[in-house]
């Protein structure tokens, strides 16, 4: 079988949630994004060289349970009543289809997630001026602790990767 030669999508996902406790609250954003039944594996920021990215949640179904699933991802969880938990990430992607960058953000207010997102990517890309970036995006989510704990996440689905050995076989 050749490899696929269509370019990688990577997509980019909000949700918030609440739950008895932060864990399940993590785990409830997670639904929402049909990745709750994967092994999430954190990537530094680099957007490889070719892919595209768009805003779209996975399938309920679309993994195996435990696939590894590599992601970039801001996550914040509060348990404080009266308390916000905001995640962000940004990104922008060279116009010759070279690469691109995500940054992320997470803290307890909508304004300094949005501040940090948008000075730290113009900083990185400002120490890469071989690349020539359209318009940055956002993805920004929130959400306020009314009683139970809360999880704000946003996350750039790169690809899945299933175990190699499978148990019982």
């Amino acid at each position: 079988m050749e490899p696929s030669t269509a370019p990688m999508t990577i997509r980019v996902f909000s949700a918030a949630a609440s739950a008895p406790t932060p864990l399940a609250a993590f785990d409830r954003a997670l639904q929402a994004g049909g990745v709750q039944d994967t092994n999430l594996i954190v990537l530094s920021s680099v957007v490889p060289a070719g892919a595209q990215v768009v805003r779209a949640r996975a399938d309920r179904c679309e993994f195996e349970v435990g696939d590894r699933l590599y992601v970039v991802m801001a996550e914040e969880r509060c348990i404080e009543p009266g308390g916000e938990a905001w995640a962000g990430l940004g990104w922008a992607v060279d116009r010759d289809g070279r690469g691109g960058l995500f940054v992320e953000a997470h803290g307890r207010s909508e304004h300094q997630v949005r501040f940090d997102l948008a000075t730290t990517l113009q900083t990185l890309l400002d120490d890469r001026p071989y690349w020539e970036v359209g318009d940055a995006d956002y993805e920004v989510a929130g959400v306020e602790c009314d009683g139970e704990p809360v999880c704000a996440v946003v996350m750039a689905i790169y690809e899945p990767a299933p175990w190699t050995a499978k148990l019982g076989v």
